[in-house]
């Protein structure tokens, strides 16, 4: 059984970054839903539509954003706003409506970062991005629908922005590709995060 335990600051053995030298996936991909509509059929074709919710996020850009299967919601962290401004706020789309959440614990503000859910465990993970300062990040955060908790693992990957995270139901694992480094490098290290039996 997998067991996550939170506190409103640092937590220990939660989880834990591994690097791997190489990777394949395969995506249950049949298990997903098919989005695109029949070609030339009438009213049977995706396609994109304005919506006018009661409530929104300031406009952004950057944010990062994951998907809860369990509650349903979105959830929308951070981003840069129009005046350049670094934002540390969390919303959650309920299908209908954003909403602005009131956390008792937020991570710095940040652009680019990563995020993922994790089925394993229930929470949405969040790691890296660009803080207020220019300064690249490498910490992880877990939401766990409430609250955000920062996470003290053994392994860290190396501070990124802009790196692809996504959740393999294959392992079990959610892994982190590439990104870009404070020198403005490219990376090309993969890693899975890891949450231990208990």
């Amino acid at each position: 059984m997998y067991a996550v335990g939170l506190n409103h600051h640092h937590s220990s053995t939660i989880g834990y970054w591994v690097a791997v030298a190489a990777l394949s996936i395969m995506l249950a991909l049949a298990s997903l839903p098919l989005l695109a509509g029949t070609a030339g059929a009438a009213g049977n074709q995706a396609n994109w539509r304005g919506l006018n919710p009661a409530s929104s996020p300031a406009a952004r850009e950057n944010a990062s954003a994951a998907f809860n299967p369990t509650t349903g919601n979105i959830v929308l962290f951070g981003g840069q706003n129009a005046d350049g401004v670094l934002l540390n706020d969390t919303y959650v789309w309920n299908g209908s409506t954003w909403k602005r959440l009131n956390p008792s614990v937020d991570p710095a503000a940040r652009e680019n970062a990563s995020m993922a859910f994790n089925p394993t465990t229930g929470n949405i993970v969040l790691f890296g991005g660009q803080d207020a300062d220019g300064k690249l990040l490498n910490d992880t955060y877990v939401w766990n629908g409430t609250n955000w908790n920062r996470l003290n693992p053994s392994v860290d990957p190396t501070a990124r922005e802009n790196a692809t995270m996504a959740f393999n139901p294959t392992t079990g694992n959610i892994v982190l590709f590439g990104g870009q480094d404070a020198d403005g490098t490219l990376l090309s290290r993969t890693y899975i995060w890891t949450v231990p039996v208990q």
